[in-house]
């Protein structure tokens, strides 16, 4: 591990949309930024959630939603955070227990209010080298066994599995 600091997170493209905004609007906005995920806030601008194109794109191989779903839905109204005096290994258990790949460094600026100041992506720990392989393959074991846990709740593991993958290309679609 190169550093336990997140400092090399600090900074970077954030995107950030009220609950209502839609999935095409999150779609093109993560087109446009090449980004991943995007922040949710509420109509008092306090973050409440995050949505990723991975959420996006098995909602709609469940086919539970369209372009004009409205983000808040797809949320899971849980929003898992670090502050930024903490540590990457602490990031990384973090992605690890809560089966998440993009972790928010929030600080708190006057009083109550929040300003998301960088993200921890595993993209960023495997192309910085940030973390060991032992590492990495734990936050992606929980992720596969969480994908597997939502395809099994479908009726039609199959079908279910063959839109997921039709759906890896989703902007496209929601761009039209």
């Amino acid at each position: 591990m190169k550093t336990n600091s997140l400092k090399p997170f600090v900074g970077g493209k954030i995107i950030i949309l009220g609950e209502d905004a839609t999935v095409g609007q999150a779609a093109a906005a993560m087109l446009q930024s090449q980004s991943g995920s995007v922040l949710l806030t509420d109509h008092r601008g306090h973050l409440t959630g995050i949505v990723t194109d991975r959420d996006i794109a098995c909602a709609f191989a469940s086919e539970d939603v369209h372009r004009n779903t409205q983000l808040g839905f797809l949320s899971s109204g849980q929003l898992h955070s670090l502050c930024p005096h903490q540590t990457l290994k602490e990031a990384i258990n973090l992605m690890y227990e809560q089966e998440v790949r993009r972790v928010p460094i929030i600080e708190k600026v006057h009083g109550q209010k929040q300003k998301c100041v960088g993200m921890v992506t595993m993209d960023d720990l495997i192309a910085g080298k940030f973390a060991s392989s032992r590492a990495l393959s734990r936050i992606v074991r929980s992720q596969i066994s969480q994908l597997g846990y939502q395809f099994a709740k479908r009726s039609n593991f199959v079908t279910a599995l063959g839109r997921y993958a039709t759906a890896l290309f989703w902007p496209y679609w929601l761009m039209d």
